[in-house]
């Protein structure tokens, strides 16, 4: 035994000499490691981690998943657990992106962000429209029919409609951002294939509709025919505020894309507001003229004619400067 004891002591000594330890011993020092590891208590942070786990296992939805067939109250309490999902997450998201839009109003501008300023209204009216359009499309219709209910109690109910007319009625934007939005949803390449069938659909039912709302307002109406025109040209501006959100939908959901349908449509509802728009402001014009009648009639096409060369040199501008080649780190 004193043997073995003594080349076992110097194997060790020789092995601590060289720096190395044999692997009897190397295995002895890990598993006193292991053990020193899990018998060493756990920090506070550790501690308090475990802690607030416990306490929020009742509210975790990876903890408590719903049954194959819940009741609606199952329902609703798993919809309120953590993290956050479904509806609860998007009402609250929609809550916070609106209290963090009013504050930053308010931070720029102060008094335009309270009640009866402008931008005020204009908040009021996004959310109630907004809000609107989600509960009209519970019972399947058009969510745009929900926004002009609330834009029309927001105008005319007593006590309510100063958020109506809080807003300042110079704020002419709204065919702006139809417009734009329609222009931002076109796939030029199927535009030049179907722009002759893009111009027919513009102008010609657009065209009809006129011709038939002015001469139903005055044989029914009474209106003179002027007014019966103007009627019918405003009537007609009003179709791409319905259109164009429906067919940006579409082709979000990839419907007709193949065959350039929404882009067709689009571009033609584009072109049908200019026109309505032309004819309005030229049959104002003669309605209101004072001076000479032709260039009160020239000034619509005119101003057509001018904003196609605008568009068409912008286009160019936009399309060479910067020019594809260029590097964001050039000079």
């Amino acid at each position: 035994m004193n043997g073995k004891s003594e080349i076992r002591q110097r194997d060790i000594n020789h092995g601590a000499g060289n720096g190395k330890i044999p692997n009897g011993h190397k295995d002895e020092d890990e598993d006193n490691k292991k053990d020193n590891e899990s018998n060493k208590t756990p920090s506070k942070i550790d501690q308090i981690q475990d802690t607030c786990t416990t306490c929020c296992i009742p509210c975790l939805t990876s903890h408590n998943p719903l049954p194959e067939y819940p009741s609606r109250i199952q329902r609703l309490g798993h919809a309120f657990m953590l993290p956050l999902h479904g509806n609860v997450a998007t009402y609250l998201q929609f809550t916070v992106v609106c209290v963090q839009l009013w504050i930053i109003i308010y931070s720029l501008t102060h008094g335009q962000a309270l009640p009866g300023g402008n931008l005020f209204s204009l908040l009021i009216l996004f959310i109630g429209c907004a809000i609107g359009g989600y509960l009209i499309s519970l019972i399947r219709l058009p969510p745009l029919l929900g926004m002009l209910i609330v834009g029309v109690l927001l105008r005319n109910i007593p006590g309510v409609n100063t958020v109506g007319e809080s807003i300042d009625s110079k704020w002419k934007i709204a065919l702006t951002v139809i417009l734009t939005r329609a222009g931002l949803g076109l796939d030029i390449v199927k535009l030049r294939k179907l722009s002759w069938a893009v111009l027919r659909l513009a102008f010609l039912p657009c065209t009809c509709e006129i011709i038939t709302v002015g001469i139903a307002s005055h044989f029914i109406l009474g209106f003179p025919w002027i007014w019966s025109l103007m009627l019918g040209c405003i009537l007609g501006a009003l179709s791409p505020a319905v259109t164009v959100p429906s067919l940006v939908n579409l082709q979000d959901r990839q419907y007709g894309v193949e065959k350039g349908i929404p882009t067709m449509l689009l571009a033609a509802g584009g072109l049908d507001n200019v026109l309505c728009v032309t004819g309005f402001s030229v049959f104002m014009g003669i309605i209101f003229s004072e001076g000479d009648l032709a260039v009160t009639i020239v000034k619509g096409p005119l101003g057509v004619f001018v904003g196609i060369i605008y568009g068409f040199v912008a286009g160019i501008f936009l399309w060479y400067i910067p020019s594809k080649d260029s590097v964001s780190n050039d000079y």
